[in-house]
């Protein structure tokens, strides 16, 4: 499992890797200070790795001159990839919770790291093992709605085709568009009858680009 954790001191990014590295020596962590902006920050956590969870501090502006707040990066990186799974920790709990960037679920306080290795606390379900466990909840919902979408593309010529049903494929399109690292199109453009047009318009937008060639 590849985990980033994003943090503006390094002191914590260190004792984040220490911690779950004690409980589990196979996963690669990649620890990351944020930089100014929301995008460049987006840019480096997902850029030229394969990202399975993403754990964020709260406050990222101590020790460096940002302008959003691990909140915001979580709903930044929620938007843009649905089956990524995401975590605020945070010595600052109540703010985050009331943050309308993040779901109360997704928040932490960084205590939990300090128990991730605790036998004593064997019956109660960790903060990592909670990780894990979305993790492949999000797996397992990637592949189902794939599986899904493939079924859908293979009706959609079919006399059963319904208007409901392409309305949950262009739904699902869009879903694993954003998952491939794709833009979101707008759902009057991927209707089948506006594709059609539009492959319409870009046959006879070449046709006049040769005669303009030819003539």
């Amino acid at each position: 499992m590849n985990i980033v954790y994003i943090d503006d001191e390094q002191t914590e990014i260190n004792s984040f890797k220490s911690s779950i590295l004690l409980v589990d020596m196979n996963v690669t962590i990649t620890g990351i200070q944020p930089l100014y902006s929301l995008e460049e920050t987006y840019e480096l956590v997902m850029s030229g790795r394969e990202v399975d969870a993403v754990v964020t501090d709260y406050e990222l502006s101590d020790s460096c001159d940002v302008s959003f707040t691990g909140a915001d990066l979580v709903k930044e990186l929620k938007e843009r990839q649905p089956f990524l799974s995401c975590f605020v920790l945070t010595a600052f709990e109540d703010n985050a919770v009331k943050s309308d960037s993040v779901d109360v679920y997704q928040v932490y306080p960084k205590s939990v790291l300090d128990k991730l290795d605790d036998t004593s606390l064997e019956h109660e379900v960790s903060f990592y093992d909670r990780l894990q466990q979305q993790v492949e909840k999000n797996k397992r919902r990637l592949i189902s709605l794939t599986s899904e979408y493939q079924e859908l593309i293979k009706l959609r010529d079919s006399t059963s085709w319904t208007s409901e049903k392409e309305s949950r494929l262009i739904d699902l399109d869009s879903l694993l568009d954003l998952h491939a690292g794709g833009e979101q199109i707008s759902r009057v453009l991927k209707q089948s009858n506006c594709t059609s047009q539009i492959i319409e318009l870009i046959e006879v937008t070449k046709d006049l680009l040769s005669e303009t060639k030819n003539g």
